[in-house]
C-alpha cells in the first residue's frame, strides 16, 4: 500500500504552520498534495484520462481511480506516474518531494483475479472484501476531495449512480459534507440532473464542464477556496464561471 502524502516532521503542526506561511510555493503543493482526485470512467474516457493524470500529477494533486490494466483507470495512473517521474527530475520541483508526497493510487477489490496498473510510483490499495463494486467506489471516493467522471459505457454510468447517488442524497438528508462531483463531456446530462435535484439543487456539489481543461481549472480553484478568497465558482444552468482574480 502506497504511503499517504506527508511532511518531515508533521507531528509538530506549529512548525508545519509556520514554514508554509514563510513559503507560498510549498503551501500551495502541500495544499494540492492533500486535495486527492478520484477519476472514473470507462473506455471512451481513456482518451482524455492520460493527459488528465498527467496533468493533475504535474500540479501536485494526489491521484486515485481503480487499480486494473485497462480503459479510464490505466490510463489515468500512467499519465499521473508520469508526471509523478518529472517531479523527481525536475531540480526545482524535486526539493519538495523531501516534505510532500503526491500519491498516485489504484483501488482494487480483494479476491478479483486480474492484471494491475503496474509503474513506479503506483500504489495499489485494495478494498476489503469479495469483488463487490460498491466497497471498491465507496473507498475510491471516500478517500478522495473530489470526483472527475470522464465519459463511459452504461457500466460507468450504473456504477456512478448506484454508489454516488446514494450517498450524496443521504448525506444530504443528514446534512453531512459531501464530494464534489465534476462530469466531463456531454454524454451525462441525465446524470448531472439527477444528482442536483438529489442534493436540492446544491450547485456547490455537483459540475458539469466540456472538456479537461474546465475540469482541470475547477480542481485547481476547488482547492484553493479555502486558502484563498480571489477564486469562485459560480454555475448555473448551462455554464460554468470561475472568478480567479
Amino acid at each position: 500500500m502506497q504511503e499517504e502524502p506527508h511532511f518531515m516532521g508533521r507531528n509538530n503542526d506549529r512548525q508545519l504552520d509556520l514554514f508554509l506561511e514563510g513559503n507560498p510555493g510549498a503551501a500551495k503543493r502541500f495544499e494540492r498534495v492533500n486535495f486527492r482526485v478520484s477519476v472514473l470512467g470507462g473506455e471512451a474516457g481513456a482518451a482524455v484520462a492520460r493527459e488528465l493524470g498527467y496533468q493533475l500529477g504535474k500540479k501536485w494533486f494526489s491521484v486515485a481511480t481503480g487499480g486494473y490494466a485497462f480503459g479510464t483507470m490505466q490510463a489515468a495512473l500512467e499519465g499521473a506516474n508520469a508526471a509523478r517521474q518529472e517531479l523527481e527530475h525536475d531540480s526545482s520541483e524535486k526539493k519538495y518531494l523531501s516534505m510532500f508526497n503526491p500519491t498516485v493510487t489504484g483501488v482494487v477489490a480483494e479476491n478479483f483475479q486480474g492484471p494491475t496498473v503496474q509503474g513506479e510510483y503506483v500504489g495499489i490499495d485494495v478494498a476489503e472484501g469479495n469483488y463487490d463494486v460498491y466497497l471498491r467506489l465507496a473507498k475510491l471516493i471516500e478517500d478522495s476531495s473530489v470526483c472527475i467522471v470522464l465519459p463511459g459505457d452504461t457500466g460507468t454510468e450504473t456504477e456512478v449512480m448506484a454508489n454516488l447517488h446514494f450517498n450524496q442524497k443521504l448525506k444530504a438528508k443528514m446534512r453531512i459534507p459531501t464530494r464534489p462531483i465534476i462530469f466531463v463531456g456531454n454524454g451525462y446530462e441525465v446524470l448531472f440532473k439527477k444528482f442536483r435535484d438529489a442534493i436540492n439543487n446544491d450547485v456547490s456539489q455537483v459540475y458539469q464542464v466540456e472538456t479537461s481543461e474546465e475540469a482541470m481549472r475547477l480542481v485547481c480553484c476547488l482547492s484553493a477556496q479555502k486558502r484563498d478568497d480571489s477564486c469562485k465558482v459560480l454555475l448555473d444552468e448551462k455554464k460554468l464561471y470561475i472568478i480567479d482574480k
